[in-house]
C-alpha cells in the first residue's frame, strides 16, 4: 500500500475475518491474500508484513504510531529491542500476558496472527455445527478448516525453526547463500532500520502517461487498466526505497495482480508496458511473473510524494492523483471517465457519409 500506516493497522488492529451472511463463506474475501500460507512461504508476503510491523516499532513512539521518534546512538539498541519483542509478540501462538502493545494481540491476548487463523477456524466450527448446512456446503468447510488447522501447525514450526533462528549455514539445509525464502527476525530488523519510518505516499500520473496507455488497453482490455494505473504506482513508490526489480515483483501485491491478470497473460502483444528480464536471481524464481517488471518509459514522469498527515492531498493540474486515502470505487470511476475520454479523442467518430439525391 502506498499508506503505510494504514497498511500496518491491516496487520494489528485490523486483522479479523469479515463474515459474509448465510453460508456464501468465499475464502476469496474473508482471508486476506498477501498472509494465506502459501503468500507467506512463496512470496515476499510475511517479509513485508513484519517489516513494516519492525519499522513502527522502531521509528515510532509506543502509544501515538503518528509521533516519530529519532534514532541515536543513546537508544537504538532500545528502540531494536522494542521492535524485535513487538515482531515476537505478532508471531506468537501463545498467550502473551504483558503485550508490549495491544496493536500485536488480539483480543484473547494471543498473537495477531495465530490468533486471527484461530478466529477463522472457530467461524467454521460454528458453521458446520449448523444443521440446516448443506452437506456439498459443509464438505467445502471441513477442507477449509482442515486447511487453517494445518496452517496453524505449520505456523508453530515456521515460527521456531525459522523466524526465531540466528543463523543459518548449510547445515540447516540452505543450499545457496543468496535463498530469499530464509528470513529471520534479526533480518527483519536490520532491514526495517535501513528503510526508516512508515510513509504515506501519493503518486500524480501525467495524463500524457495514461494517454500513452490506450493504444496497449484497447477496449478488449480495458478492464485491466485500473489494476495497471494501481500496480504502476506502487511499483514506482518501492523503487525509491528498494531497486532490486527482483523483489520489487517478488511483492504479493504486484505478483498477485500479474497473476491474476488476462491481461498479463497476453504479456508478449504489451512489450512496451511489461518486459522481461533475466534477473540476477532468477534461479530462485518459481513463477514466470517474478520475470517481468513495468517498462521505465511508463514511470518515468510519475510524480512521488510523501504527504503524511496533511489533511489536504497535493494535487496537480493534468495529473492524476493515486492515494489509498481516496476511495478505490471513486478512483475507479474517475480513471475510466479519463480512459473514454482519451479513447474518444484517439478514435473519433467517423463521419456518415451523406447519402446522394
Amino acid at each position: 500500500m502506498l499508506n503505510e500506516y494504514k497498511e500496518y493497522k491491516e496487520y494489528t488492529i485490523d486483522l479479523k475475518p469479515s463474515v459474509t451472511p448465510g453460508d456464501n463463506f468465499n475464502k476469496n474475501t474473508n482471508i486476506y491474500g498477501r498472509i494465506l500460507r502459501e503468500s507467506l512461504t512463496e512470496r515476499y508476503g510475511l517479509k513485508r508484513i513484519l517489516t513494516i510491523i519492525a519499522r513502527r516499532f522502531i521509528y515510532h513512539d509506543i502509544i501515538d504510531i503518528h509521533k516519530k521518534i529519532d534514532i541515536s546512538v543513546k537508544n537504538k539498541y532500545n528502540q531494536l529491542n522494542q521492535a524485535k519483542t513487538a515482531l515476537g509478540q505478532w508471531c506468537s501462538y501463545n498467550l502473551v500476558n504483558t503485550a508490549i502493545s495491544s496493536e500485536v494481540v488480539n483480543k484473547d491476548k494471543i498473537g495477531c496472527y495465530y490468533g486471527y487463523m484461530n478466529d477463522l477456524l472457530t467461524i467454521y466450527e460454528e458453521k458446520l455445527s449448523n444443521k440446516s448446512t448443506e452437506s456439498n456446503i459443509k464438505d467445502s468447510y471441513i477442507t477449509r478448516y482442515k486447511g487453517i488447522e494445518t496452517a496453524m501447525i505449520e505456523w508453530k514450526a515456521y515460527y521456531d525453526n525459522t523466524l526465531n533462528h540466528d543463523f543459518y549455514s548449510t547445515n540447516d539445509g540452505v543450499t545457496n547463500k543468496f535463498d530469499n525464502k530464509i528470513i529471520t527476525l534479526d533480518i527483519i530488523i536490520a532491514e526495517a532500520l535501513n528503510i526508516g519510518p512508515l510513509k504515506n505516499r501519493v503518486v500524480n500520473i501525467p495524463y500524457e502517461s495514461i494517454k500513452n496507455l490506450i493504444p496497449l488497453f484497447n477496449s478488449k482490455y480495458k478492464e485491466f487498466i485500473g489494476g495497471f494505473i494501481f500496480t504502476s504506482a506502487y511499483y514506482y513508490s518501492q523503487l525509491s526505497d528498494n531497486s532490486n526489480e527482483y523483489q520489487l515483483f517478488n511483492n504479493f501485491d504486484m505478483a498477485n495482480w500479474l497473476s491474476n491478470s488476462k491481461f498479463y497473460k497476453q504479456q508478449k502483444s504489451f512489450n512496451k508496458i511489461l518486459s522481461e528480464k533475466n534477473m540476477y536471481g532468477t534461479e530462485l524464481i518459481q513463477n514466470v511473473i517474478n520475470k517481468a517488471i513495468i517498462s521505465n518509459e511508463i514511470i518515468k514522469d510519475y510524480i512521488l510524494e510523501d504527504v503524511e498527515l496533511l489533511n489536504i492531498l497535493p494535487t496537480k493540474e493534468n495529473h492524476f492523483l493515486i492515494s489509498d486515502d481516496i476511495k478505490l470505487e471513486k478512483v475507479k470511476l474517475d480513471l475510466n471517465k479519463l480512459y473514454n475520454g482519451f479513447y474518444k479523442q484517439l478514435h473519433p467518430p467517423k463521419k456518415r457519409k451523406s447519402k446522394k439525391k
